[in-house]
């Protein structure tokens, strides 16, 4: 899925853990294969090939969740965002230049999450328009292979995807701790959020910028065609990382206002906001510390 995966393991003997590791990540490997845009045979390959595929389970779970964000964020969070992802990389990778604004519109006819359809277990796009489940289909290989750990009677773990992670029991007699990074100082910590049975996502216009002075970026507004502005970083907490994945776009997208409004309104969410300004902005019941400045 483009990231390195990390499964740590406490509270057993080395072999078990290394059997539980094993067999978390098979459904890492397995979500890889059904869901990856880079593989032409997984199923969402297919899709964007031919415009339909009989989707499996996981696939169909993946999308109906991937919608029900979608509505609840007012298009923020969009999975048909692929073709705008495209024409950003291709014109500053090869160009070394933003798209003009002819360029972006012509990319939005083929945007929108409500052009894809499912009947049953037929998956249906319009020509021209593509899904990519990068801000969704990370969360949801960390969430089964969570399950995968506690079906190998595992307690103690933490999965962490790229810096999207679940916490799973504790460690050590004490909650894990997971460090806010500063947005613009890689080396400098802000802040800790303690988790236990809860997975935290991270969305960041540092993560893949396109230029330095992260005026361009991956995290688009897909109802501009625009990379979002307005915050730096979003930090979601979650009892599942397929949800704090997805949301923490999805925030992103929508600016602290909208963003915070939206968290306020979901049950059991919480959400760390860093603005341009580099204030920091968070939901009512966000748990954290911050560090001392050094």
């Amino acid at each position: 899925m483009g990231t390195t995966v990390t499964i740590t393991v406490t509270g057993v003997k080395e072999s078990r853990a290394l059997d539980a590791i094993e067999a978390a990540f098979a459904e890492v490997a397995r979500v890889d294969r059904l869901m990856s845009t880079y593989r032409s045979e997984s199923q969402v390959g297919v899709l964007n090939r031919t415009g339909r595929v009989e989707a499996g389970p996981d696939l169909l779970l993946v999308l109906e969740r991937a919608r029900t964000i979608s509505e609840a964020s007012s298009g923020a969070f969009d999975i048909t965002i692929k073709p705008l992802l495209d024409l950003f990389s291709r014109l500053f990778e090869q160009e070394e230049r933003a798209p003009e604004p002819a360029e972006v519109e012509a990319c939005l006819l083929r945007v929108g999450y409500r052009r894809l359809t499912v009947e049953g277990t037929l998956v249906s796009l319009p020509a021209g328009s593509e899904i990519s489940l990068g801000g969704i289909a990370k969360g949801y290989a960390i969430d089964l292979a969570v399950a995968a750990l506690l079906r190998e009677g595992i307690d103690h773990a933490l999965v962490n995807a790229g810096g999207d992670l679940y916490a799973l029991g504790n460690r050590e007699g004490e909650p894990w701790r997971i460090a806010v990074q500063n947005p613009r100082e890689r080396d400098d910590l802000l802040a800790t959020i303690p988790l236990s049975a809860m997975a935290v996502a991270t969305s960041g216009d540092y993560e893949r910028s396109f230029d330095p002075d992260h005026e361009y970026h991956h995290i688009i507004d897909p109802r501009t065609g625009l990379s979002a502005r307005g915050v730096m970083s979003v930090t979601i907490t979650a009892s599942s990382a397929l949800d704090a994945d997805a949301l923490a776009t999805a925030v992103f997208v929508l600016g602290a206002d909208d963003g915070l409004a939206l968290i306020e309104s979901l049950d059991g969410i919480e959400a760390f906001l860093i603005t341009n300004e580099g204030t920091i902005v968070t939901s009512g019941g966000m748990n954290y510390t911050m560090l001392e400045e050094r």
